[in-house]
């Protein structure tokens, strides 16, 4: 199939049109996540709730893309989870040192192999799309699992690893 001018044209003008928006994108996480959060925990506790957020839409618009995995990620819906995950990773490792949660950064490791495998068409289709999603929800628990063994207390000594964690 050879490609048209008028098509190179529609392709190029899509592609402008979605770097400008991812960068809007980048700049509203931002902006928020800089009212919203100030110490590491509360950080990664915004992203993991922002990027749960942002795949429950995924999952939900899915049947509307028809399994058609580019169209997804380039819409507005796979930007925000993509753009929410490169913000957080260095969040996540810093966590992650702090508490000496190797688990969890395995688990994170993992999805965001997964998702760059997905946003580069390694993976397609509706099965990428959940594998990723389950990938995060696994990422999740066990951030769930962290807090529930990390002290809440101010005055407690932050930098004490949780016990038994991942095992």
């Amino acid at each position: 199939m050879a490609i048209t001018f008028a098509n190179a044209v529609a392709l190029l003008k899509h592609r402008i049109w979605r770097m400008f928006r991812t960068r809007q994108l980048r700049n509203n996480y931002v902006t928020h996540l800089r009212e919203s959060a100030s110490s590491l925990d509360e950080r990664v506790r915004f992203h993991f709730d922002h990027i749960e957020v942002y795949w429950d839409r995924c999952l939900g618009f899915l049947p509307e893309y028809q399994g058609n995995t580019a169209s997804l990620l380039s819409s507005d819906l796979g930007a925000c989870v993509i753009v929410a995950t490169e913000f957080a990773s260095l969040d996540v490792h810093a966590y992650c040192f702090r508490y000496a949660a190797q688990p969890l950064q395995d688990s994170w490791d993992r999805y965001v192999s997964g998702l760059a495998g997905l946003s580069r068409g390694v993976s397609n289709g509706p099965d990428g799309v959940n594998s990723c999603a389950r990938m995060f929800a696994a990422v999740r628990e066990l951030h769930k699992k962290l807090l529930s063994q990390t002290p809440t207390d101010s005055t407690a000594d932050h930098t004490r690893r949780p016990e038994n964690f991942g095992g």
